[in-house]
């Protein structure tokens, strides 16, 4: 075991999606469809807990893009108002490589290695 020396650090990132999916119980039809937010990376490589990163920080950009109407911070409680426009932040935030812009890492639980593939 201990560090593998790789000659650089560049991750290209090719692929960044969040979606909900519905889950259904097969053990019992009669327990309620529960919801899960799905965060699809597809990338070349990761670095160590860069994945835990990039999930936390786009849950916080995601919480203030639905909790907000406007850039004041402006909140609306009524669903028949437009959602803001999704942004570029993600990529800002990325592109600056200011590690402090973006949130502390997610805790592990509930995070769930999907595939590799070479």
């Amino acid at each position: 075991y201990g560090k593998i020396k790789t000659e650089t650090t560049l991750c290209t990132l090719a692929v960044a999606r969040a979606f909900v999916a519905t889950l259904e119980s097969s053990l019992n039809d009669d327990e309620p469809k529960k919801t899960a937010l799905c965060i699809q990376l597809v990338g070349n490589r990761f670095l160590r807990r860069m994945v835990r990163i990039l999930v936390a920080t786009a849950l916080r950009e995601a919480i203030v893009i639905l909790s907000t109407n406007d850039p004041s911070g402006k909140t609306t409680d009524d669903p028949s108002q437009p959602r803001p426009p999704a942004n570029n932040r993600l990529v800002e935030i990325l592109q600056s490589l200011d590690r402090s812009q973006s949130a502390r890492s997610a805790p592990p639980q509930g995070l769930v290695f999907a595939s590799a593939a070479f």
